[in-house]
Parts: C-alpha cells; structure tokens; sequence
C-alpha cells in the first residue's frame, strides 16, 4: 500500500512486513466483508490508507520501552469506535496522544510525495536475493504489502 496508495498520518520509518507474501489480504478479499485491519509494531508509523477497499492501518507508539516515538511524535494509540447501524457496522478511527489531545484527521501523504520502498525493513541484500531466486517478483508478490 505504502508504495502505490495515497496514505494520511506520519510515516518515519520503513515498513516491517512479511518478507514473503502469505496470501493473508487475499483471504480477506475473498471474505468479502474485511472492511479494515490494525497493526503495531513499526514504532515511528501511525498512518493509514485504503488497499483496494480494505483500510489498512497503524497504530501510535504506546510505552516507554523500546524506541520512539520519532522527534515530533508523541506516545498515544489509535482508537477504535464501532457503531451499529441497522445490519451494518460503522468503524471510526483517531489518535489519541498521552496528553490527551485528539487528532481526528491525519495528514495526507500523496503517492508522489513518497519514496519508494523495495525491500522489508531491516533485510539484507542476500535474503531479498534468496526470495528472488525463488520465483518471487518485486512487483507483486513481495511489494503488495510495503
């Protein structure tokens, strides 16, 4: 997503992710009712955009343990509000940062603003040369994701 979608938030760090493609997004294409999914672990990210109708999302740094938030960035979370609707759900999503302040609309980060990001975070230049000689391309099954 990172590389091809319009994403709003703060994004700076590279994407950690899967250095293979599992087929879980597919699955939740498949389910056909995947409206959004959340995740950690990239400390200096909290942005989020749509994947083909899938919202994909980040969290905020939370603790005090590990690294981050990055210079600009404060600890909070990303919260989550579900609303029903009749037969469907309404999902709302913000940041909320530790001081309490409340950040409903993030900033838009276009395509061409961004560089490009060919590799999961943190792999070395042999482990993409593995995956590579295993048939994998670049273009779709490994970068889908970043």
């Amino acid at each position: 997503m990172y590389n091809t979608q319009d994403i709003f938030g703060v994004q700076k760090e590279e994407v950690c992710c899967f250095s293979v493609n599992t087929g879980l997004y597919s699955a939740f294409k498949e389910m056909g009712n995947m409206e959004a999914t959340f995740c950690g672990h990239d400390h200096n990210n909290d942005y989020w955009g749509d994947h083909f109708g899938i919202k994909l999302h980040f969290g905020r740094k939370t603790g005090h343990g590990g690294y981050g938030p990055a210079f600009g960035l404060k600890r909070g979370a990303r919260m989550l509000e579900f609303t029903a609707n009749g037969e469907n759900i309404d999902l709302k999503t913000w940041i909320r940062e530790e001081d309490g302040q409340i950040l409903e609309q993030q900033p838009l980060k276009p395509t061409w603003r961004k560089t490009m990001q060919n590799a999961c975070c943190g792999m070395q230049p042999e482990e993409m040369d593995f995956i590579l000689s295993k048939g994998f391309s670049l273009e779709s099954e490994l970068l889908d994701f970043i």
